[in-house]
């Protein structure tokens, strides 16, 4: 084999190497907007009430539809949950927020991120659940079963 062969399948193998790295081995992801994937959690039975669905001029993390930002994001509140003083509409800390991603990689990274600022300090603690391009974050005020349940429920919607 020549040089420029063996170069040639070598890139070729980096490649799906590569591939096989960034679709998270398996490469589970959904279709589904954040508000779709919200519904579906409340279709599972969870206790999600009022929500809110950002625009790029709403979202207060100013992340939406910007490079490496989600492609769309929803707040929810839990029933369970009682509304804290000085908390507002769509606050994780009222039931949860759903942040859809363009590939898995980016939900991993901002699940890192948000877990970073978490640790920097308990007021900003919370559950959070990564399933393919999807990041679901929920209340620290839910008890850790009740949590789990967006869990298991995230895992039957994004196959």
């Amino acid at each position: 084999m020549s040089t420029r062969s063996t170069a040639r399948a070598n890139a070729v193998i980096a490649s799906a190497i590569l591939a096989t790295i960034l679709t998270g081995c398996g490469g589970s992801s959904t279709d589904l907007d954040a508000a779709a994937v919200v519904e579906q959690l409340a279709a599972q039975g969870l206790p999600i009430t009022h929500t809110v669905t950002y625009t790029d001029a709403t979202d207060p993390n100013k992340l939406l539809g910007r490079p490496g930002g989600y492609t769309s994001k929803a707040a929810f509140d839990d029933q369970r949950v009682a509304k804290a003083a000085g908390t507002t509409e769509g606050d994780v800390g009222r039931g949860g927020s759903v942040e859809v991603f363009a590939d898995a990689g980016e939900a991993e990274e901002r699940a890192e991120y948000i877990s970073g600022i978490a640790k920097s300090s308990p007021l900003f603690a919370e559950y959070d659940y990564v399933k393919g391009n999807v990041v679901v974050r929920v209340s620290k005020e839910l008890p850790p079963a009740d949590a789990a349940a967006f869990e298991a429920a995230l895992d039957k919607i994004v196959e």
